[in-house]
C-alpha cells in the first residue's frame, strides 16, 4: 500500500496582533515544513497593521527553512477573519489533487512523523473498507482510551475527507455569524464526532501533535480562562425586598449589560451539546438564577433567542443527533 503525498494537506490559520506572535508562527512551520512525509501546506493569514505584516514576512523569508520551501502557499487576507473563515477560503482555494485535510494552530507544532502516520493509517483504512459499506470520513490522533463520539477531540486532532469540510461550510454558510464565532472549531469537532455510523473514523493511538499550553495569551483558551473569574458571579442575593435589594438588583443588571457578550459565547458553546435552556441559566447564574425574573428581562430574552436558533441550526446539521 503506498501512500502519495500529494494527497493530502495542511491548513494554518493566523491573524497577527502582535510582534511576539510571528516567532511562534515561524516555528509552526519549521515543524511542518521538516515532517518525515512532506505535504502541501497553506497558510490563511492576516494581520492588525502593514508593520506586523512586514515583520512577519521579513523572519519568513530570513529564515533558511522557510524561505525557500516550494510546498508552503502563503495567503494574505486584506482584512481581519475568523479561523473558520481562513479555513472556508482555504477549501476554495486549494489544489484539487488533495483529497485529505489536516489542521495545525499557529502557534502548535508536529512532531516529525505525523504525517507519515496518519497517511499510513488512511491508506491502511482505505484497504480496510474497499468492499465494505462505509466511507472513510478521515483519521484522529487521539491517546484517550475512549471513542470521540464518547470523548470530545479537538478539531486539530483530525484529519478529514475535503468534502466533510466543504459540506461543513455548506451548512452553516446560510446562517449568519456562525462562522465567525470563536469557538466554530468546536462545533466542526462535534459536527465530525455526530457522522452517520457509515462514516468510519480511523484511530492514530499516539501523541503527534504539540499543543501549547503556555505562552499564548492571545488563545480562545487564554482568553475564555481569563475572563471566567470576571463574568462568574458567585455572590449570594439578598433577602428579596431588603434594604440591599434594589442596589442589588441594579448592579446586577449593570453587570448583566457589561458581560453579555461572555454569556453569548457560553451558551454558543453548550448549544453544541444541546444543553437544555433553564439548565444553561443555573450553570452560568448560579445562585443568581433565583433573581433572573426581577432583571431587566430583555437580556433573558437575547439569551432565550439565541439558544432557540443555535440548538436549531446545530441539530439540524448533525446525522447523529
Amino acid at each position: 500500500m503506498e501512500i502519495h503525498p500529494k494527497d493530502f494537506c495542511i491548513f494554518v490559520a493566523s491573524h497577527i496582533t502582535k510582534q511576539e506572535r510571528i516567532p511562534l508562527l515561524v516555528e509552526c512551520l519549521e515543524s511542518l515544513i521538516n515532517q518525515k512525509m512532506s505535504i502541501t501546506i497553506y497558510v490563511s493569514i492576516s494581520f492588525d497593521n502593514e508593520v506586523l505584516m512586514k515583520e512577519a514576512f521579513k523572519n519568513i523569508t530570513e529564515n533558511q527553512c522557510t524561505k525557500n520551501c516550494a510546498f508552503l502557499n502563503i495567503l494574505v487576507r486584506e482584512n481581519k477573519c475568523s479561523q473558520m473563515h481562513h479555513f472556508e477560503m482555504l477549501c476554495k482555494e486549494m489544489d484539487s489533487c488533495h483529497k485529505w485535510i489536516m489542521f495545525c494552530d499557529d502557534d502548535d507544532k508536529y512532531l516529525p512523523d505525523r504525517t507519515f502516520k496518519i497517511g499510513e493509517q488512511i491508506v491502511l483504512h482505505e484497504e480496510y473498507i474497499k468492499n465494505s459499506m462505509l466511507n472513510l470520513a478521515g483519521v484522529y490522533e487521539s491517546t484517550f482510551e475512549k471513542d470521540h463520539r464518547e470523548q470530545g477531540h479537538e478539531y486539530w486532532n483530525y484529519c478529514i475527507h475535503k468534502d466533510i469540510l466543504t459540506h461543513f461550510f455548506e451548512k452553516i454558510e446560510k446562517n449568519i455569524n456562525i462562522i465567525d464565532q470563536p469557538c466554530c472549531d468546536v462545533l466542526l469537532s462535534a459536527y465530525l464526532r455526530r457522522k452517520d455510523n457509515k462514516w468510519l473514523f480511523g484511530r492514530l493511538k499516539e501523541k503527534q501533535y504539540v499543543y501549547r499550553e503556555s505562552n499564548n495569551d492571545e488563545s480562545i483558551t487564554h482568553f475564555i480562562t481569563s475572563q471566567q473569574s470576571i463574568y462568574t458571579n458567585t455572590s449570594t442575593p439578598p433577602v428579596k425586598h431588603s434594604n440591599e435589594w434594589d442596589k442589588y438588583i441594579k448592579d446586577f443588571n449593570d453587570f448583566l449589560n457589561v458581560n453579555m457578550h461572555a454569556f453569548m459565547h457560553d451558551l454558543f458553546v453548550l448549544c453544541i451539546s444541546n444543553i437544555n435552556f433553564d439548565a444553561f441559566l443555573k450553570r452560568e447564574f448560579l445562585a443568581n438564577y433565583a433573581i433572573l425574573d426581577y432583571v431587566d428581562q430583555e437580556h433573558i430574552q437575547k439569551l432565550k433567542e439565541n439558544h432557540k436558533k443555535w440548538t436549531t441550526i446545530f441539530q439540524s446539521m448533525y446525522e447523529i443527533k
